[in-house]
């Protein structure tokens, strides 16, 4: 059995039993803190000795939690995806057409791309994910499976207004929509080390509704 189960969005709380507002908080901390610590030097530079010595607490109940410190940074991996993704659940898809709740989506995900915060957990999860699998897992999951549901959400949104033809194969445009955008700004800013002016956000948001207009067949 993997470390940690990618297949589903957790909250912050640990695993099991019933959890107080105190509990919870201090769960909250041990997260965040873990993150900034693990995005400041990496995983292999993070001990759990210097994240109880942030936010109180102690190993044993990290381990009794989670069993390890992979599968912990495993849900540290889970709790930053859903946080830079937190905006997209509750974006409005429902006005102004397809072409006004797709371009309202892809510049929410093309903003949660370009925070230097999330280039530089990408870049994390990359270099760990080799030696922990697991890790590569939980971040497919909560990351790009996660932002392809509101495409997936969205269309589902337009063929219920009658915006878009009822059986419009949506897991399969939204997988084209979510592709073509993520790939081409990761490859900008994670590889190419690039940051994308107004300008090319635009070209990027247009080109992706004339793409929908085209694989959805409505007219310009």
């Amino acid at each position: 059995m993997s470390p940690c189960d990618p297949t589903a969005r957790r909250s912050s709380l640990p695993p099991g039993g019933r959890v107080t507002r105190r509990g919870r908080d201090r769960s909250d901390r041990l997260l965040r803190v873990a993150a900034d610590l693990f995005l400041d030097h990496g995983y292999d530079n993070v001990t759990l000795d210097e994240i109880v010595a942030q936010t109180g607490g102690s190993k044993t109940n990290i381990y009794r939690y989670y069993g390890s410190k992979q599968a912990f940074f495993c849900r540290v991996v889970e709790y930053l995806c859903d946080d830079f993704l937190a905006a997209l659940s509750d974006l409005d898809v429902q006005t102004g057409g397809l072409e006004g709740a797709l371009s309202r989506l892809a510049r929410a995900l093309i903003h949660a791309m370009l925070n230097p915060r999330q280039v530089a957990f990408y870049r994390m999860v990359v270099a760990t994910s080799a030696r922990l699998p697991e890790v590569g897992r939980a971040w497919f999951a909560h990351g790009p499976v996660a932002s392809r549901v509101a495409f997936t959400r969205l269309l589902q949104v337009q063929i219920d207004l009658g915006a878009i033809h009822p059986d419009t194969r949506i897991d399969e445009v939204a997988t084209q929509l979510h592709g073509a955008l993520v790939y081409d700004f990761f490859t900008r800013t994670v590889m190419l080390g690039a940051h994308p002016d107004s300008v090319a956000i635009d070209a990027a948001v247009d080109a992706l509704v004339r793409s929908a207009r085209r694989w959805l067949s409505i007219e310009a």
